[in-house]
């Protein structure tokens, strides 16, 4: 971040760019997470005032348009089963995912219209409850890069990728992230600037 509000070639543009600052699943990890306990104000606390940190860079660099995701659900992935090995485990992770969103989303009001706040996470879970109005027919443990050869012919020799939420254990196919791509440009052309 340093290099790129202080470098001359982007300084003067800082102003006039759309901004976009999202946390990456490998931000959302067991050793933030106390996935024995449902309240994890520390987790939360730390991935916002990171958040507002990064956000409060930018502005003080000069930047007016801010788009900020929140955490993906990293729970309904099928890498909950190397992170959390029990449904209760699962559930906590998804609790202290929704607890950060919440303190992201508070602790971001301060900036007002500067900041496109996007609720990824709640479109997320709509297209993973509602995937077969997506046309997406392989979900929970399936996922393209599997353990099966049978998923990875039907995904990528027969071509049918678009009908998998998952490409591999934590990162979404190509036809999910163009809906995610779809729907935070429809928040941001929504907005008010």
């Amino acid at each position: 971040m340093k290099n790129y509000t202080s470098a001359s070639t982007t300084k003067a543009a800082i102003s006039k760019t759309l901004h976009f600052l999202w946390i990456g699943a490998n931000d959302i990890n067991l050793y933030h997470i106390n996935v024995d306990n449902a309240n994890n104000p520390t987790f939360a606390s730390d991935m916002a005032s990171r958040m507002k940190k990064l956000v409060q860079t930018l502005v003080d660099a000069g930047a007016n348009y801010i788009v900020v995701p929140n955490l993906y659900p990293k729970h309904i992935s099928p890498s909950s089963e190397f992170y959390a090995g029990t449904p209760t485990q699962i559930l906590h992770l998804g609790k202290a995912i929704d607890q950060a969103n919440a303190a992201i989303k508070t602790s971001l009001a301060t900036f007002g219209s500067k900041v496109v706040y996007v609720d990824i996470n709640t479109f997320m879970k709509g297209v993973w409850t509602n995937h077969t109005s997506y046309g997406i027919t392989h979900v929970g443990g399936e996922f393209c890069d599997g353990y099966s050869d049978a998923d990875w012919t039907l995904c990528v020799t027969d071509k049918k990728g678009n009908t998998f939420y998952w490409m591999q254990y934590l990162d979404m196919t190509t036809y999910v992230h163009s809906l995610v791509g779809n729907y935070i440009y429809s928040v941001v052309k929504a907005h008010t600037f």
